[in-house]
């Protein structure tokens, strides 16, 4: 079944309505040399992928959440359907639109994202001098995910979830205890993928990102889009990366340090270490029994440099003679070995990291940057997947992250600098 709906408004005033002024201006900005207009193989040329593109920049930045939901905006808005590009302003089946997400490669609307930062770069609105990186959840289109839902399977991450293959099952979100005698987590769960993104602190645009699988680390994902960055931009040496405690992984220090060549803003991740210790001013242990422990050699733990401290009175007969008693907490230790502990004494990119500085925490703070990015791409419903297929997935968020640069673009064009963010309102400026 196709949907049309016959435009007579004249030419002259299709193009001074609004909303025509809108996206004309915001499809002025793509470059869509490279992404076939039709299909050229045997057989019809079917659906233009230029006109179908269009529709979806419509979709992202008016949140429409489905296909049919894209199809009543554009019957009720005829003169897009004529901007978009469909012959005889025709809109075609809905399958038309699920195909072109599912098939086109999306190495094809990456490029198209390239060149719009490209340009953004040359009007020093983009810049690379200072990068943050963040994920974003997004829930696959699945009943697992519905909390109204009695039979969803949240424990067994090894399921495949029906019309879903790809997604996995991560936390969500978590809030502390109320307990105060534990220090338990309470996790929130869903089934899906995760939205990753390098963002410029300067203008708040995403440089590069992807989307994976939600089991797939975030430091394991940051590697792979700084390594893309580094290829297409090819930023100058001393860029910063800025990050979360989830990023606190010592071999990413030595990633962005020694492979990309720029400097790591992350904080440490409590989980890493104890913020409790107590030190004596010789550098060792202080033990709960409140005794300075002794040095009992240095060790290499794989990548690590450690220094292996033990209990005072089970290393010095001296220490133990003065307590006749044993051990002054009554450790269930003391009876064995005794108490054990390691300080961490490895000369590396982590540990180089100076962060009780006032540069760190003044960098640190544009971390936000990246956090309002998300709360962008959360009103274009990025966070909740639209399709089933990965791939299509992948291709409805690398759009909205398109939808938001080509705001950009139309910004600058217009000499309103002040609205590239502003993706709402920006036709207010002109």
């Amino acid at each position: 079944m196709q949907n049309q709906l016959p435009l007579f408004l004249p030419y002259d005033q299709v193009h001074a309505l609004p909303i025509v002024l809108k996206y004309q201006k915001i499809f002025d900005q793509l470059d869509l040399s490279d992404l076939p207009e039709f299909n050229r193989g045997i057989g019809a040329d079917g659906t233009s992928q230029h006109a179908l593109l269009h529709a979806f920049l419509i979709r992202s930045l008016e949140s429409l959440k489905t296909v049919p939901a894209l199809i009543r905006f554009l019957l009720a808005n005829p003169a897009l359907i004529y901007l978009c590009g469909f012959r005889n302003q025709i809109i075609p089946h809905d399958s038309q639109f699920y195909r072109f997400l599912k098939k086109t490669n999306h190495s094809l609307i990456e490029d198209l994202l390239y060149k719009a930062n490209k340009f953004l770069i040359e009007q020093n609105v983009l810049s690379l001098n200072i990068t943050a990186i963040d994920s974003k959840p997004v829930k696959a289109l699945t009943k697992h995910n519905n909390p109204k839902n009695p039979s969803r399977e949240l424990k067994n991450k090894n399921k495949k979830i029906k019309r879903n293959p790809k997604a996995t099952l991560g936390y969500y979100s978590y809030v502390p205890t109320t307990d105060p005698q534990t220090k338990k987590k309470h996790f929130t769960f869903f089934w899906g993928y995760r939205s990753h993104a390098v963002v410029d602190a300067q203008s708040g645009l995403a440089i590069v990102e992807a989307t994976y699988p939600n089991n797939m680390t975030d430091e394991k994902i940051a590697r792979k889009l700084y390594k893309k960055l580094k290829r297409l931009y090819k930023p100058q040496n001393g860029f910063i990366v800025i990050a979360d405690k989830a990023y606190d992984v010592r071999d990413f220090y030595t990633f962005i340090v020694d492979q990309i060549k720029a400097e790591p803003i992350i904080p440490v991740n409590p989980r890493n270490t104890n913020t409790d210790l107590n030190y004596s001013p010789n550098g060792h242990r202080i033990c709960s029994a409140g005794l300075e422990m002794i040095p009992n050699g240095i060790f290499k733990d794989a990548n690590r440099l450690r220094l292996k401290e033990r209990c005072p009175l089970k290393a010095s007969k001296q220490i133990a003679a003065k307590y006749p008693n044993g051990c002054p907490c009554h450790s269930p230790k003391f009876n064995g070995y005794g108490c054990t502990a390691y300080q961490d004494l490895t000369d590396d990119a982590r540990s180089k990291v100076q962060r009780d500085t006032p540069r760190f925490t003044n960098l640190y703070a544009k971390r936000i940057v990246v956090e309002q990015t998300f709360s962008r791409l959360q009103e274009l419903l990025i966070e909740e997947a639209r399709h089933h297929s990965l791939t299509a997935i992948r291709n409805a968020n690398t759009i909205d992250y398109l939808a938001l640069a080509l705001v950009a673009l139309a910004a600058v064009k217009m000499k309103k600098p002040q609205k590239i963010r502003c993706f709402r309102t920006f036709m207010k400026a002109a």
